[in-house]
């Protein structure tokens, strides 16, 4: 069976229109993965961002309990009592994403020190990006105070 000039470019044209198609599919799944690669990275920009403004927020309390009486620390800063020095941090930290969802709230602890005259403290801010279950964690502990 010998076909015509005419269903010869019938079936030449299918065979175009179906390569066009692969090439198309081809083409959309490259897309698809570059734009799920650029979400991912935005995701762990927005993350190393976040980490890099705990770290700022946390060096600057142990900054300024460092040029306080270190015997009144705890009192000042402090999750549970009055003083305005835990307050403010809480505030400060309302600027990390998520931070104020239940149980992201910082947690400041203030121990006595390896001299009676110092305090040791450890400081923990917690993020939570949008979408994620798990919040991230920044954990620092200084002595704060002299000889």
């Amino acid at each position: 069976m010998r076909l015509t000039r005419t269903a010869h470019r019938h079936a030449a044209r299918g065979a175009l229109l179906l390569e066009a198609l692969a090439a198309i599919a081809v083409f959309s799944l490259g897309i698809l993965g570059h734009v799920a690669l650029t979400g991912a990275i935005a995701r762990h920009v927005e993350n190393a961002r976040c980490r890099t403004e705990a770290v700022h927020l946390v060096q600057g309390l142990l900054a300024r309990m460092g040029a306080e009486n270190p015997a009144a620390l705890a009192g000042r800063y402090g999750a549970g009592s009055a003083g305005g020095g835990y307050a403010a941090f809480e505030r400060a930290a309302q600027r990390l994403p998520g931070a104020g969802f239940a149980g992201n709230a910082p947690e400041i602890a203030v121990l006595s020190g390896p001299t009676p005259a110092s305090r040791t403290v450890a400081v923990t801010l917690r993020w939570q990006l949008p979408g994620e279950r798990v919040a991230h964690r920044f954990q620092a502990t200084a002595v704060v105070g002299g000889a």
